[in-house]
Protein backbone atom coordinates (compact mmCIF):
# COMPACT_ATOMS: atom_id res chain seq x y z
CA UNK A 1 0.00 0.00 0.00
CA UNK A 2 2.95 2.44 1.22
CA UNK A 3 4.45 1.03 -2.44
CA UNK A 4 1.73 2.33 -4.26
CA UNK A 5 1.26 5.66 -2.39
CA UNK A 6 4.90 6.85 -3.04
CA UNK A 7 4.21 5.78 -6.86
CA UNK A 8 1.19 7.94 -7.40
CA UNK A 9 2.72 10.44 -5.20
CA UNK A 10 6.26 10.54 -7.61
CA UNK A 11 4.90 11.29 -10.92
CA UNK A 12 7.28 12.02 -13.95
CA UNK A 13 8.16 14.77 -15.22
CA UNK A 14 10.09 16.64 -18.27
CA UNK A 15 13.41 15.09 -19.23
CA UNK A 16 16.32 16.74 -20.79
CA UNK A 17 15.53 15.51 -24.34
CA UNK A 18 12.49 17.52 -23.83
CA UNK A 19 14.44 20.79 -23.16
CA UNK A 20 14.18 21.82 -19.57
CA UNK A 21 17.90 21.89 -19.19
CA UNK A 22 18.24 23.88 -22.54
CA UNK A 23 15.86 26.89 -21.63
CA UNK A 24 16.54 28.36 -17.68
CA UNK A 25 13.13 29.64 -17.53
CA UNK A 26 10.51 26.19 -18.19
CA UNK A 27 13.29 24.97 -15.59
CA UNK A 28 12.53 27.84 -12.64
CA UNK A 29 9.00 26.97 -13.22
CA UNK A 30 8.79 23.49 -13.33
CA UNK A 31 10.88 23.77 -9.65
CA UNK A 32 8.30 24.36 -7.39
CA UNK A 33 6.14 21.56 -8.19
CA UNK A 34 8.55 19.19 -8.08
CA UNK A 35 9.93 20.14 -4.70
CA UNK A 36 5.73 19.95 -3.66
CA UNK A 37 5.81 16.33 -5.20
CA UNK A 38 8.81 15.08 -3.49
CA UNK A 39 8.57 16.80 -0.39
CA UNK A 40 4.78 14.84 -0.31
CA UNK A 41 6.30 11.43 -1.09
CA UNK A 42 9.20 11.85 1.67
CA UNK A 43 6.72 12.99 4.06
CA UNK A 44 4.71 10.17 3.13
CA UNK A 45 7.25 7.63 4.73
CA UNK A 46 6.66 6.67 8.17
CA UNK A 47 9.23 6.95 11.57
CA UNK A 48 10.31 3.24 11.28
CA UNK A 49 10.77 3.33 7.49
CA UNK A 50 12.72 6.77 8.11
CA UNK A 51 14.50 5.06 10.87
CA UNK A 52 15.61 2.11 9.18
CA UNK A 53 16.69 3.90 6.29
CA UNK A 54 18.76 6.40 8.41
CA UNK A 55 20.98 3.31 10.24
CA UNK A 56 21.70 1.56 6.51
CA UNK A 57 22.81 5.01 5.05
CA UNK A 58 24.67 5.80 8.20
CA UNK A 59 26.48 2.73 7.78
CA UNK A 60 27.29 2.86 4.01
CA UNK A 61 28.73 6.56 4.51
CA UNK A 62 31.06 5.33 7.22
CA UNK A 63 32.71 3.16 4.84
CA UNK A 64 33.29 5.41 2.21
CA UNK A 65 36.74 6.63 1.72
CA UNK A 66 36.05 10.63 1.99
CA UNK A 67 34.70 9.70 5.49
CA UNK A 68 37.25 8.11 6.95
CA UNK A 69 39.65 10.33 5.49
CA UNK A 70 37.43 13.31 7.40
CA UNK A 71 38.82 14.90 10.61
CA UNK A 72 35.95 17.50 10.39
CA UNK A 73 32.34 17.16 8.64
CA UNK A 74 29.33 19.73 8.06
CA UNK A 75 26.34 18.06 8.91
CA UNK A 76 22.59 19.22 9.00
CA UNK A 77 20.45 19.07 11.87
CA UNK A 78 17.53 17.32 10.58
CA UNK A 79 14.36 19.30 9.79
CA UNK A 80 10.70 16.94 9.11
CA UNK A 81 11.48 13.84 7.30
CA UNK A 82 14.59 14.40 6.10
CA UNK A 83 17.52 11.75 6.24
CA UNK A 84 18.28 11.35 9.79
CA UNK A 85 21.79 12.56 10.33
CA UNK A 86 21.89 11.68 14.37
CA UNK A 87 22.81 8.08 13.52
CA UNK A 88 26.10 9.60 11.48
CA UNK A 89 26.61 12.20 14.25
CA UNK A 90 26.73 9.53 16.83
CA UNK A 91 29.62 7.63 14.76
CA UNK A 92 31.66 10.81 14.09
CA UNK A 93 31.78 11.93 17.78
CA UNK A 94 32.77 8.10 18.68
CA UNK A 95 35.60 8.56 16.34
CA UNK A 96 36.79 11.37 17.69
CA UNK A 97 35.99 13.60 14.46
CA UNK A 98 34.80 17.66 14.99
CA UNK A 99 31.08 18.56 13.68
CA UNK A 100 30.09 21.37 12.12
CA UNK A 101 26.38 22.79 11.43
CA UNK A 102 25.15 25.71 9.11
CA UNK A 103 22.86 28.21 10.64
CA UNK A 104 20.96 30.65 8.91
CA UNK A 105 22.48 34.53 8.71
CA UNK A 106 20.19 36.43 6.05
CA UNK A 107 20.90 35.04 3.03
CA UNK A 108 24.11 33.01 3.70
CA UNK A 109 24.50 30.34 6.33
CA UNK A 110 26.82 30.64 9.08
CA UNK A 111 28.99 27.93 10.23
CA UNK A 112 29.82 26.72 13.71
CA UNK A 113 31.39 24.09 16.13
CA UNK A 114 29.26 21.56 17.54
CA UNK A 115 29.89 19.31 20.40
CA UNK A 116 27.45 16.30 21.90
CA UNK A 117 25.08 18.67 24.56
CA UNK A 118 25.26 21.90 22.85
CA UNK A 119 21.81 23.32 22.33
CA UNK A 120 19.96 23.62 19.14
CA UNK A 121 17.39 26.24 18.87
CA UNK A 122 15.11 26.22 16.50
CA UNK A 123 14.80 29.03 13.47
CA UNK A 124 12.37 31.08 11.73
CA UNK A 125 11.43 27.92 9.61
CA UNK A 126 11.82 25.77 12.12
CA UNK A 127 15.16 24.00 11.51
CA UNK A 128 17.24 22.95 14.77
CA UNK A 129 20.67 25.64 14.59
CA UNK A 130 23.59 26.01 17.01
CA UNK A 131 23.43 29.02 18.79
CA UNK A 132 25.14 32.32 17.01
CA UNK A 133 27.22 32.40 20.19
CA UNK A 134 28.75 28.59 19.24
CA UNK A 135 32.53 28.80 17.92
CA UNK A 136 32.21 29.96 13.93
CA UNK A 137 34.54 28.16 11.33
CA UNK A 138 34.33 28.43 7.93
CA UNK A 139 33.88 26.08 4.95
CA UNK A 140 37.52 25.17 4.59
CA UNK A 141 37.68 23.72 8.01
CA UNK A 142 35.15 20.75 6.51
CA UNK A 143 36.75 18.16 4.66
CA UNK A 144 33.04 16.98 3.90
CA UNK A 145 30.17 18.34 3.30
CA UNK A 146 26.79 16.35 3.80
CA UNK A 147 23.88 17.65 1.96
CA UNK A 148 20.45 17.35 2.49
CA UNK A 149 17.50 17.70 -0.51
CA UNK A 150 14.10 17.16 -1.87
CA UNK A 151 15.68 15.07 -4.82
CA UNK A 152 18.85 14.04 -6.81
CA UNK A 153 19.77 12.75 -10.16
CA UNK A 154 22.32 10.51 -11.44
CA UNK A 155 24.26 13.14 -12.54
CA UNK A 156 25.36 14.84 -9.21
CA UNK A 157 22.52 17.67 -9.53
CA UNK A 158 20.30 18.20 -6.38
CA UNK A 159 16.93 19.79 -5.97
CA UNK A 160 17.07 21.74 -3.06
CA UNK A 161 14.06 23.61 -1.53
CA UNK A 162 14.87 27.17 -2.87
CA UNK A 163 16.27 29.02 -0.87
CA UNK A 164 19.79 28.82 -2.34
CA UNK A 165 21.62 28.71 0.88
CA UNK A 166 23.84 25.35 0.05
CA UNK A 167 24.61 26.89 -3.48
CA UNK A 168 25.91 30.15 -2.10
CA UNK A 169 28.06 28.12 0.43
CA UNK A 170 29.55 25.29 -2.10
CA UNK A 171 30.78 27.80 -4.25
CA UNK A 172 33.06 29.39 -2.01
CA UNK A 173 34.38 25.82 -1.19
CA UNK A 174 34.30 24.06 -4.57
CA UNK A 175 37.32 21.17 -3.05
CA UNK A 176 35.18 19.95 -0.01
CA UNK A 177 33.65 16.48 -0.46
CA UNK A 178 29.62 16.67 -1.25
CA UNK A 179 27.61 14.34 0.15
CA UNK A 180 24.18 14.04 0.06
CA UNK A 181 21.98 12.12 1.66
CA UNK A 182 18.44 10.42 0.43
CA UNK A 183 16.02 7.76 0.55
CA UNK A 184 16.27 5.80 -2.38
CA UNK A 185 12.69 7.14 -3.72
CA UNK A 186 14.41 10.78 -3.84
CA UNK A 187 16.40 9.53 -6.67
CA UNK A 188 15.57 10.49 -10.53
CA UNK A 189 17.04 10.08 -13.80
CA UNK A 190 17.21 13.92 -14.58
CA UNK A 191 16.40 16.98 -12.58
CA UNK A 192 16.37 20.81 -14.36
CA UNK A 193 19.30 22.19 -13.55
CA UNK A 194 21.09 26.09 -13.76
CA UNK A 195 24.42 27.15 -14.41
CA UNK A 196 24.06 28.42 -9.95
CA UNK A 197 23.16 24.94 -9.04
CA UNK A 198 26.13 23.45 -7.18
CA UNK A 199 27.09 19.73 -8.20
CA UNK A 200 27.70 16.63 -5.95
CA UNK A 201 30.28 14.30 -5.00
CA UNK A 202 28.20 11.48 -4.25
CA UNK A 203 24.79 10.82 -2.92
CA UNK A 204 23.92 7.67 -0.32
CA UNK A 205 20.60 6.24 -0.06
CA UNK A 206 19.20 3.47 1.99
CA UNK A 207 19.78 1.31 -1.45
CA UNK A 208 22.81 2.21 -3.43
CA UNK A 209 25.91 4.42 -3.42
CA UNK A 210 25.88 7.40 -6.55
CA UNK A 211 29.25 8.40 -7.07
CA UNK A 212 29.89 11.55 -9.81
CA UNK A 213 32.75 13.04 -11.70
CA UNK A 214 32.01 16.81 -10.86
CA UNK A 215 34.24 19.74 -12.15
CA UNK A 216 35.56 21.50 -9.68
CA UNK A 217 35.89 25.42 -10.48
Amino acid sequence: MKARLIRALVKPFPSVSEGFLAVPPAAVSVKPGLRSQFRAARDALGPRVRGEAAAAIAAKVVALAPYQDARRALFYATFGSEVDTAPLMAAAVASGREIILPRMDGRNLSLHRHRPGDPLVPNRLGIPEPSPAAPVVTLDAADLVLVPGLAFDRRGHRLGYGGGYYDRMLRTSPHAYRLGLAYQLQIVETLPALGHDEALDAVVTDADIFLFKRRHH
